[in-house]
């Protein structure tokens, strides 16, 4: 930011453009947002049907229903808080239209006559540049004040109608290209569990305790912390982790080829890692839950997509005690009761289960391609390339 507090201008822009505030082309209607709480939304939905009912927004979209409206118009909302600030993928803006109600997490904007609908929700809807100057550490917010001061690039009028309608038709065929791989991915994930799912419905079944076939890893990596990257887990399964390690690096576990672990605050959200042949060895929070199967008896493949899948997701919340963000420990993971295949039908399942791999991995490479499209796009756009 620069010191009227306004985002710098970082381009120069092509001849009859010039740099606006926000605040200068869209009306705020934020002071028509009615406040109010989860329960009493609740209350006034129950037993109503949803043909009596309106879109109730937040930050990142519809959140759920309402009996009454407060917007009958096409307007844009922009993320107050919980929106992905920073990021160069995940929209910070989006358009509603018709009988709506904010919540007090989206800003609400009606562009003003000098600014093409969309063209003005382009410019704003990703914009990595923002998360310079959210305030907050826990939950960023950007208020209204600096909301008012985000600078924009404005075309002629004739030019923005033109920039808009090329817009509209390529992120069209973004969504057609990112929808049609995570259905791929979607096929791919599935058939690994069907290879999981059929062992079970053949051969010699046996039910066993976790704690009879998994042995944790308790210690930490010590002085060699400093040759391996730092993995973490999310929904998706391995990544390299955000931060470096912490205090304590020689506290880090080490991960190796068949370690399963995971976030034991997240477990319930799916947050779980295996490190395969294919993966680097690292280091992982002593935090986390880590543990290896024995094998010969309970394959670490197989047992990781059993883990993830709907089997897995049972006994994980038949386990889970209190709310979500419970911790599940070790030991309460292991005094579950599993039923088994032989060893041969593991290992069968777990090699078909590999060759999935590369190619999920392939599909997940090219979402993360399309997923950098738009932002890329917005750049040229919003610059007179187009």
């Amino acid at each position: 930011m620069n010191v009227n507090g306004e985002i710098e201008k970082r381009q120069t822009l092509p001849a009859e453009w010039r740099w606006v505030k926000l605040g200068e082309v869209c009306e705020f209607l934020d002071s028509f947002r009615i406040p109010i709480n989860e329960t009493e939304r609740q209350k006034r939905i129950v037993n109503k049907p949803i043909s009596s009912l309106y879109p109730y927004y937040g930050a990142n979209g519809q959140v759920g229903w309402i009996d009454d409206y407060l917007f009958d118009e096409p307007l844009i909302l922009l993320a107050e808080d919980g929106g992905a600030f920073g990021s160069t993928k995940d929209k910070i803006a989006y358009k509603i239209s018709g009988k709506t109600w904010v919540n007090n997490h989206a800003h609400v904007l009606r562009p003003r006559n000098i600014i093409d609908f969309d063209y003005c929700l382009y410019s704003i809807s990703i914009r990595p540049d923002i998360g310079n100057i959210v305030t907050g550490n826990t939950r960023p917010k950007l208020n209204q004040e600096i909301a008012s001061r985000i600078l924009i690039p404005l075309a002629p009028l004739t030019e923005q109608k033109r920039i808009a309608a090329i817009l509209n038709e390529q992120m069209e065929a973004i969504d057609k290209a990112r929808a049609a791989a995570e259905a791929q991915l979607a096929a791919a994930k599935a058939l690994q569990f069907s290879y999981v799912r059929d062992t079970l419905s053949k051969g010699l079944i046996k039910t066993i305790k976790l704690s009879d076939c998994l042995d944790e890893v308790t210690g930490g990596i010590g002085n060699s912390w400093k040759q391996y990257a730092v993995l973490g887990t999310t929904r998706n399964g391995l990544s390299l982790a955000k931060e470096p390690p912490g205090k304590h690096p020689e506290r880090y576990k080490f991960v190796g080829e068949g370690t399963i672990f995971y976030n034991p605050m997240r477990i319930l959200l799916g947050s779980i890692s295996f490190v395969d042949r294919k993966d680097d060895e690292g280091i992982t929070s002593p935090d986390y839950v880590v543990f290896k199967t024995k094998p010969g008896f309970l394959h670490h493949r197989w047992f990781y997509h059993w883990l993830r899948s709907p089997f897995g997701d049972r006994l994980i919340r038949s386990l889970a005690r209190g709310a979500v963000r419970e911790r599940m420990l070790f030991k309460r993971l292991s005094a579950g009761l599993i039923d088994i295949p032989s060893w041969e039908e593991q290992l069968t399942a777990a090699e078909k289960i590999k060759h999935i791999g590369p190619f999920a991995e392939r599909i997940e490479s090219q979402i993360d391609e399309i997923n950098a499209l738009p932002e890329a796009l917005l750049r040229r756009a919003f610059s007179g390339e187009l």
